[in-house]
């Protein structure tokens, strides 16, 4: 079974959860203690307890601990890449050389005499000395500081304290008895001091002993040993505690130490449980097994659209900030701006995300800005208030709202209009639902030599406007910017590129969206690979996005009204915003989705550090989450979006219920099939019961539904989804063409087959089978006046 086909049998079939039980709890070895037992094992003449740090006093949180070796190792094959001139270095490549380094500075320690130990110092700048010396790299003095604070960071996030560990330190300190730590360890004694203090185990009079700093181990035995000839410990009343039985039990006994092993059971199990997550999210990338697996760490709202939030736009909203990160950190930008109103949670989630960062890495972060520019306050900057060119844009708007649609669409004021319109047009004069009547009126409007006019100089005075405001907020002046928005076909720029882009001062421009829609009509900005989806190369998956993209606007957006222009306000320039009127439960509605954005996607970014789990392998488990709203299964989501509502088109005041638009209906009557599997198990093989649904009677049912359209004499096939990619090979022969509602992908080939307009099929006597699951709804609306045969996917699920 492919990716694709994991993935659309799981939207399918309502798939659950892998849910991985808890293991049985070991027998501890003889003569091991844990925190529970120690003050009873410990003999009443010891005076001195010595303990190991890693796995002993503090635990982690991922397993195998070398995996805490990764994001520095990954940064620095970021910061290679984004050099012109660098080498085709992988990341496998650099771990090899990590470990050489490693080798080479534990080599120099016993050529010295002393035991094989480093420092990461040492070994990094081995390793940087390398890449300097073979591959002519010139790394900035910085990235050593950086590596080694990124590393650091990484150990004092996996970390927390083993239970009970600060209730039997201070349980002993009480007895009088001296504490102190040994570890093995090669970062710096600093560093495991300062790891010891942020959680407060080492207190004032405790020690503290490093092999790094030392340059001799407990696993040879001749650290104890020194310890012991230096008087700082006594054999006769001195105990050592720690995991390890050979370095931490036997060679301190060998020493003449008296020695504890530590185990505990539940540390054991919960190792053990760390390990299946990793080993299944690394397996099928699948996001909902990971979320529904781990522990949240913020307490979670009451609300079912919270809940969907949480559950289903926080993965793919989290993991599109973690790619802005990631291209802040490949290319040096002066700036990056956050659209208005899309780009509002997408800036929060950002600056939640770099608060997690260690502080030299946010030092080295753009500074970010919240940038007032929409398609109104940018759309007539490329106008000049040409006759023919505000008749072609009148054949565009509603004309249901007459003039008014035009003006709003240049972003001009209605107001400021309505004396010359209603000398020309009449007193009474209002928008008609008579399209044809409409239509006379506007070209009268626009045959006027005194609007023409007025039309010109506006649009002029409103293009300084919208430069001075560029400069002010540092869009002018920067030489190459990073700009977010959440999409889709970047009409903004192709405005501001048409108006500006001969500016002295206008700035190189990378654009990255979270879905793209190809526009020919942009030449010079740079609109990056769109994160979630990108219709210039469109992928099964990524198109159902295309089906439900207004519902992440609306996730997305501000609750303020759109930037209309701008105004001088005393030596500034500021946005004018329309007049938004939301209804207090939307408004609510709006927060409830968005708080659940913002705290699953917390929740992703904690995970992501505590399982290092590489972002891009979730990508594909994210979109499919998102996208399963569109199946309507779950009543609870279907009723919740009810509450929400969009803007249907610019230079309109139209709004839509989401659950309408997707085709979802929000009465109260509305039943969804029950899915039910808790019969059917999927066992890995490290013995994790989980359960799943049946893929082979979903494929039966793909079966079925191909069998019967190769009865057909010739089909049309409509979307060009993840179901179409699966059933079109396998009806090559009946299959004419593909429709799809997207204009971008009209007069383009999709699987060798053009794609064309729904409405051109509306007379074809071919069978037409509509793919997209759960969007029955809308799209019979569309192909209400077709006559011939049509069936819907959603009829045979």
């Amino acid at each position: 079974m492919t990716h694709h086909e994991y993935y659309l049998l799981k939207a399918l079939t309502g798939w659950k959860p892998t849910i991985i039980k808890r293991t049985q709890l070991s027998s501890p070895p003889d003569g091991s203690i844990d925190f529970a037992s120690l003050l009873s094992k410990i003999p009443e003449d010891i005076t001195h307890i010595s303990f190991d740090v890693f796995d002993t006093i503090l635990r982690r949180n991922v397993h195998p601990p070398e995996l805490t070796k990764q994001p520095a190792i990954i940064w620095l094959h970021t910061l290679i890449e984004s050099k012109s001139t660098a080498p085709r270095l992988s990341i496998a490549q650099l771990f090899a050389m990590r470990e050489q380094a490693e080798a080479q500075a534990r080599q120099n320690s016993l050529e010295l005499g002393k035991d094989s130990e480093c420092t990461l110092q040492e070994l990094f700048q081995i390793l940087l000395d390398k890449l300097n010396w073979e591959y002519s790299l010139e790394l900035e003095e910085h990235t050593l500081s950086t590596m080694l604070e990124i590393e650091l960071d990484t150990e004092r996030n996996q970390l927390s304290v083993m239970p009970l560990a600060l209730e039997c330190l201070q349980a002993l300190r009480n007895k009088g008895i001296k504490i102190s730590f040994i570890s093995d360890m090669y970062l710096h004694y600093e560093h495991i001091e300062l790891l010891l203090k942020v959680n407060q185990l080492l207190q004032s009079g405790d020690q503290l002993f490093v092999s790094s700093k030392e340059r001799l181990t407990k696993g040879s035995g001749r650290l104890y040993k020194k310890l012991i000839d230096d008087e700082i410990i006594s054999p006769e009343n001195h105990c050592h505690i720690g995991d390890n039985p050979i370095s931490d039990v036997k060679r301190a006994r060998e020493q003449g130490l008296y020695a504890l092993r530590f185990y505990s059971s539940e540390e054991e199990s919960r190792k053990a449980l760390s390990k299946q997550h990793r080993k299944l999210i690394h397996q099928t990338g699948d996001l909902e097994t990971l979320f529904s697996n781990a522990v949240r760490p913020r307490s979670s709202g009451s609300s079912d659209l919270y809940e969907l939030a949480y559950s289903k736009l926080a993965p793919v909203f989290g993991l599109f900030v973690q790619h802005i990160l990631k291209q802040t950190q490949k290319v040096h930008y002066d700036r990056v701006f956050f659209l208005a109103r899309d780009g509002y949670l997408p800036l929060k989630l950002f600056k939640q995300l770099a608060n997690s960062l260690p502080n030299d890495l946010q030092s080295k972060l753009p500074k970010t800005s919240y940038l007032y520019l929409s398609r109104a306050s940018t759309r007539f900057v490329s106008f000049t208030g040409d006759k023919g060119e505000l008749l072609s844009l009148s054949q565009r708007v509603n004309k249901q709202d007459g003039v008014w649609a035009i003006l709003k669409t240049l972003g001009l004021d209605c107001e400021d209009y309505q004396t010359l319109v209603k000398s020309l047009l009449g007193e009474n004069y209002s928008p008609h639902t008579d399209i044809d009547k409409s239509s006379d009126e506007i070209h009268k409007l626009l045959a006027n030599h005194a609007f023409n006019e007025k039309v010109a100089k506006d649009l002029i005075h409103n293009r300084s406007q919208l430069l001075d405001y560029l400069k002010q907020e540092g869009w002018l002046g920067s030489k190459k910017i990073l700009v977010i928005d959440i999409g889709w076909n970047g009409s903004i720029f192709a405005s501001l590129e048409s108006a500006f882009s001969d500016h002295p001062h206008w700035p190189q421009i990378d654009v990255l969206l979270f879905g793209h829609l190809p526009n020919s009509d942009i030449r010079l900005t740079n609109i990056l690979p769109g994160f979630a989806m990108d219709m210039r190369t469109p992928h099964p998956i990524e198109s159902l996005f295309n089906e439900c993209r207004e519902l992440f606007e609306v996730s997305a957006s501000s609750m303020e009204g759109s930037v209309l222009g701008y105004q001088k306000q005393s030596d500034r320039i500021t946005p004018k915003l329309a007049t938004r009127q939301i209804a207090p439960e939307e408004e609510e509605a709006i927060a409830h989705l968005q708080q659940g954005i913002m705290d699953g996607s917390y929740h992703l970014n904690r995970l992501i550090t505590d399982y290092l789990l590489d972002t891009n392998s979730l990508r594909a488990s994210a979109i499919i989450e998102a996208t399963s709203l569109l199946t309507g299964l779950n009543p609870h989501y279907v009723k919740a979006l009810s509450n929400l509502k969009f803007d249907l088109s610019w230079g309109t005041d139209s709004r839509v219920s989401m659950a309408e638009y997707l085709g979802y209906t929000a009465s109260q009557g509305h039943t969804v099939p029950e899915f039910n599997h808790s019969h059917l198990q999927l066992t890995f093989d490290d013995g994790a019961d989980t359960n799943v649904a049946d893929p082979q009677k979903v494929l039966e049912k793909l079966h079925q539904i191909v069998e019967m359209l190769k009865a057909e004499e010739k089909v049309i096939l409509y979307g060009v989804g993840t179901v179409t990619s699966l059933i079109a090979p396998l009806i090559d022969s009946k299959l004419k063409y593909f429709v799809d509602g997207n204009t971008a992908l009209h007069g383009k080939l999709f699987l060798g087959k053009p794609v064309i307009s729904p409405d051109k099929a509306l007379q074809d006597c071919a069978t037409l089978f509509v793919t997209p699951i759960g969007r029955k709804n809308v799209i019979s609306k569309r192909l209400i006046n077709r006559i011939e045969k049509t069936l819907y996917i959603d009829d045979y699920l």
